[in-house]
């Protein structure tokens, strides 16, 4: 019982635990910043109460950066008739709405710092003198066509690919959008400036424009307005210019550096040409004059200025293009390519132009180097590309290594046998570097055999020839025979008493050699007699018993 009630305490501890830690992550998800307070919920999304002109969110951004999600930007804090800068400090929403406001009027409103907002939403109801998105993430903008903008700015909205004009701008400029390909401007449209757009390659220029700037832009047909006061065009991609009918005067410094544009079309009603409208743009070469031979004449520095072209007189433009398709022309590893496009059959005029599709580059595969041996030369590292398979590293050829001589020992000739000189071979692969030679058999050194006497019990020789050096028999001598012994008797000797004796013998009297041996006879030993006693007289001495 005590053991189950000490588990149910434990549980309730650990409960009362996690609800604090829930308690703690709560208070953890509101917050505030400059100008501004927040809360963050689990499912991503940040909602932001904006109370200040001046709003950051980067408090935010670093306790949440990658969950946010969604960021809403509720404005109704921030007075009306002020100007509102926002700034995202690089969060990584996907989406930005602005939220709080359905009517009203901001003097200056600007969003900045939001790189990943691809979907951004601004209410239609508000009214924007100025409104400026810098730095936004944000993919398409047709949601804007309707909102009341008299001045509209884009800058750095790199995933922007197309944008159309709020119907009611009176101002617009868009800079360095890198994806940029199609701008729509809005009839009523009165300055425009366009800088840094390099894949822009659709354009509309609206009659009512009254300030044309374009700087560095990728079209390569570019349309001009007819009633612009001040117009300066500057480097970028443009070919050809077409001046809209009805212009009357192209002015100083209109164009400089444009060091690509080939050719320009000019309505006849075009009157004057400054002597500086072309400032370093000396490529031009053809120009479509809408007029005769005699007009051009009249025209004010016309014939100066575009000295060095070809004018092409009472040039009609289509009013009803027969488009012919471009084909597209594949990248490879070293060639750009080019996208689809189409000109017209009867004017020329490019209606879809070609974009540049840049070179692939080579997939390098390494073709590895081959060590060098004695028998074949090797190759250095090298690569080639494994598409197109040009070689982008050649592979040079290592000489072959020398050999690692050692001897291989000869020996000499025999008489009946070849020798061989020294060679020598390579310890590495066994190549033969120095052969041997055979040296040839020597043949046998005759001599004589020396005679041989023959012996009691060997047979001699006589003659007979063998190799000083080999001592092979090459004459085999004449055999003598063996002798035989010289018997001569050995005489018994008879044993005696205290002597032994021997048996009769015989042995050769020229070698020695016993032929019968002699055998040992025992001593016979005495035969006693006794020798008798002699009295001893007066005169005489006497002896006593022995024997013999």
């Amino acid at each position: 019982m005590r053991t189950r009630l000490k588990i149910f305490v434990s549980f309730i501890s650990l409960m009362i635990v996690f609800s604090m830690i829930s308690l703690a992550s709560s208070a953890d998800s509101s917050g505030s910043g400059v100008g501004c307070t927040y809360t963050f919920s689990s499912d991503g999304v940040l909602n932001v109460r904006c109370n200040d002109r001046v709003v950051t969110i980067l408090d935010a951004v670093n306790k949440y950066r990658d969950q946010i999600k969604t960021v809403n930007l509720d404005i109704s804090g921030i007075s009306l008739n002020t100007a509102v800068e926002i700034y995202g400090n690089d969060c990584e929403a996907t989406a930005v709405n602005i939220v709080g406001r359905s009517s009203g009027t901001y003097e200056k409103f600007s969003l900045m710092n939001f790189p990943y907002a691809y979907d951004v939403s601004i209410p239609n109801g508000v009214t924007f003198s100025t409104l400026r998105l810098s730095n936004v993430g944000v993919k398409n903008l047709n949601n804007i066509t309707n909102i009341n903008v008299k001045y509209f700015f884009l800058r750095d909205c790199d995933y922007l690919t197309s944008v159309t004009f709020p119907l009611s701008t009176y101002q617009a400029e868009v800079r360095d959008c890198s994806r940029l390909k199609t701008i729509v401007a809005n009839d009523g449209l009165k300055i425009m400036n366009l800088n840094g757009l390099s894949r822009l390659t659709s354009l509309n220029v609206p009659s009512s424009l009254n300030e044309y700037y374009v700087t560095d832009v990728g079209i390569t047909s570019l349309p001009m307005p007819k009633s612009a006061q001040y117009i300066t065009v500057t480097g970028g991609s443009m070919q050809k210019i077409e001046f809209a009918s009805g212009s009357t005067s192209i002015g100083y410094g209109w164009f400089n550096n444009c060091k690509k544009l080939t050719e320009v079309t000019i309505p006849k009603t075009v009157t004057y040409v400054d002597t500086g409208a072309f400032s370093n743009c000396s490529t031009v070469r053809t120009v479509n004059y809408e007029g005769s031979k005699t007009e051009w004449s009249k025209v004010s520095n016309a014939s100066r200025v575009f000295s060095g072209a070809t004018v092409n007189y009472n040039y009609i433009p289509c009013d009803s293009h027969v488009a012919v398709t471009d084909p597209a022309v594949e990248a490879t590893c070293t060639n750009s390519g080019l996208t689809q496009g189409s000109h017209c059959s009867k004017c020329g005029k490019v209606l879809t132009a070609q974009t540049v599709i840049p070179a692939k580059g080579h997939i390098e595969v390494t073709d590895p180097a081959v060590e060098a041996t004695c028998i074949s030369t090797g190759l250095t590292e090298g690569c080639h590309c494994s598409v197109c398979h040009e070689v982008l590293v050649e592979q040079q050829v290592v000489q072959k290594k020398a050999h690692t001589e050692v001897t291989i020992e000869g020996y000499d000739a025999k008489c009946t046998e070849d020798g061989l000189t020294d060679g020598k071979q390579c310890s590495v692969c066994g190549t033969i570097t120095v052969a041997q030679q055979t040296i040839k058999a020597k043949g046998h050194l005759c001599i004589e055999d020396e005679d041989v006497e023959a012996t009691c019990t060997k047979p001699g020789s006589h003659g007979g020839i063998h190799c000083a050096v080999c001592g092979v028999q090459v004459e085999a001598p004449t055999v003598v025979p063996a002798k035989g012994h010289t018997k001569v008797t050995d005489a018994a000797v008879e044993a005696t008493c205290t002597e032994t004796g021997l048996t009769e013998g015989s042995h050769c009297s020229v070698c020695g050699t016993i032929i019968v041996a002699q055998k040992t006879i025992k001593a016979k030993g005495h035969t006693k007699v006794t020798d008798a006693a002699v009295e001893a007289t007066c005169t005489e001495t006497g002896l006593t018993e022995g024997s013999h």
